[in-house]
């Protein structure tokens, strides 16, 4: 069963739980041509590492999933970065 979280203040994602993943929609900050390397970490509330990892943001500001197996939690946060190094953390609550 999906799960629709809520996410605190503006930010660059949407995200859901589904059994144990975690998964979330990210798009880069900069407009690329062809598909560039980012990278996510995700915290539990008490700011615990839970999972980190690497992914492919889209060409063309298109929005990209990024599914997390083992990170499904009722709330927390996550961090995500492009290859500039610009990012950006958003707190959720599911």
């Amino acid at each position: 069963m999906n799960s629709r979280c809520v996410r605190g203040g503006s930010a660059f994602f949407d995200a859901a739980r589904d059994g144990d993943a975690l998964a979330f929609l990210a798009w880069d900050t900069y407009k690329a041509t062809s598909a560039y390397p980012g990278s996510y970490t995700v915290y539990d509330d008490d700011g615990a590492l839970r999972a980190s990892g690497s992914f492919d943001f889209a060409a063309y500001w298109r929005t990209t999933t990024v599914s997390v197996a083992d990170a499904a939690l009722s709330s927390g946060s996550v961090l995500v970065e492009n290859r500039w190094g610009s990012s950006a953390s958003v707190e959720f609550t599911c």
